[in-house]
């Protein structure tokens, strides 16, 4: 199979295309997804790293979980 458009692996991922690099270049992304169901599994990943995130930031804290709190916890799941 050839090289999947960004913009196809953007909407796999239900981003925009500006997400979808900026998730690259932090590491929140460890690959591009090959597949719909890679990168629903991704996803899945994702959203449990920024539960974790969410749970380990201090009491009281409002706002976004911030992109590099979430990525620590993605590389604590893998």
């Amino acid at each position: 199979m050839g090289m999947l458009s960004d913009k196809r692996i953007a909407g796999w991922l239900k981003i925009s295309l500006a997400s979808f690099y900026r998730h690259l270049a932090i590491g929140l992304l460890w690959r591009r997804p090959r597949s719909p169901e890679e990168a629903k599994e991704m996803l899945r990943k994702i959203d449990m790293a920024r539960d974790n995130a969410t749970r380990m930031r201090p009491k009281g804290m409002t706002g976004r979980t911030p992109l590099d709190a979430i990525v620590k916890a993605l590389g604590d799941l893998k």
